[in-house]
């Protein structure tokens, strides 16, 4: 088309005690296979799974927004358009939604969709090397346009909704935001950065980092002997208790569990606690999009993976952490789903 011990950092009891999946073999086919050998994870086969209850998270198919309550609002372009301009839904503003397309040749367009109707709020082109992209604040009250040149430089901005700038920076390499509330982000870079856009400074944070968690003061500190990452405190980060071989690593709500992408090849979902790094749930999936999961609530979480070997459909699947996996949308074509985070 985005990465704790007890340490006194506030971080919620997990939910429940989550059942152990290891060794284990689902009763109920189509649920998901669960590998017989003692320690691996479930294996999860997108087309093969029983459907679900629909996603309690928005998401988009094609022209139509699924709120997550069981409504849904179509986007004023065509199913045909929406495919054709690869139309992704960012998330929801205070009285409607924000989206990008892509409108030919070199240029995404960021839309506001309100009543039924779109209004332009920016473009940007890219020439050659270049990548662009737009973000939405946790507060749904602003966002984040950022551009890196393909070489040295990503330029990021934060502006409101009626495209006022509210504060700008540079940064070296190609920055990655790791979380965005609105007033604040952190940025990834070779030593992560903490902005506070209303007093428009910047602190660095003197680690690398692979994820944070502005709610929970969480910050996914990258050890530089293993490369793995680990949670510590965002005010005062230290060494991780623990660290794992972590990508996008995505906080539960109630700030106990951490669901990851595994290193190297990204196709291992796995579920940690966040206290002490124990395993609560894996799941293998052999094609999962560049979108992170998103949690529904301390229990599951819901995810964008491919259909069958050519990848050139997908769907939306839930997954618990008790282990069972169901399908939760209809099979479409590649590239028509999209799932923003909350």
């Amino acid at each position: 088309m985005a990465t704790v011990v007890a340490l006194g950092l506030g971080a919620a009891p997990e939910a429940e005690a989550a059942s152990s999946v290891v060794g284990s073999r689902s009763t109920h086919a189509g649920i998901a296979e669960v590998a017989r050998v003692a320690g691996a994870p479930v294996v999860v086969r997108p087309g093969a799974l029983h459907r679900g209850s629909p996603p309690r998270v928005a998401w988009l198919a094609d022209n139509v927004v699924h709120t997550g309550d069981g409504r849904s609002a179509t986007l004023p372009w065509s199913r045909a358009g929406a495919r054709r301009h690869h139309v992704t839904l960012l998330g929801h503003t205070t009285d409607g939604w924000l989206v990008k397309s892509f409108d030919g040749g070199d240029t995404w367009t960021l839309w506001t969709v309100k009543a039924g109707k779109r209004h332009e709020i920016t473009s940007a082109s890219v020439s050659e090397g270049e990548t662009v992209g737009f973000v939405l604040s946790g507060d749904h009250q602003r966002f984040l346009s950022l551009r890196y040149d393909g070489l040295d430089t990503t330029s990021m901005s934060v502006r409101g909704l009626d495209n006022t700038q509210l504060d700008s920076r540079d940064f070296v390499d190609n920055g990655d935001v790791l979380a965005f509330s609105g007033h604040e982000l952190v940025v990834g870079t070779a030593d992560a950065q903490r902005w506070d856009v209303d007093a428009q400074s910047l602190s660095p944070l003197g680690v690398d980092a692979v994820g944070a968690d502005l709610r929970h003061g969480l910050l996914f500190v990258t050890d530089p002997a293993t490369a793995d990452s680990g949670p510590t405190s965002l005010d005062a980060p230290g060494t991780p208790a623990w660290t794992a071989a972590m990508a996008q690593p995505v906080v539960s709500p109630r700030g106990g569990r951490a669901l990851s992408r595994e290193r190297p090849r990204g196709s291992l979902l796995t579920v940690r606690s966040v206290a002490t790094g124990a395993v609560r749930a894996a799941f293998a999936v052999r094609f999962l999009a560049s979108e992170a999961p998103v949690w529904e609530n301390d229990r599951s979480f819901v995810f964008i993976a491919a259909v069958g070997g050519l990848g050139d459909r997908e769907t939306l699947v839930r997954c618990r952490v008790d282990g069972t996996c169901r399908r939760v949308s209809p099979i479409r074509p590649r590239d028509t789903i999209s799932l923003p985070a909350r």
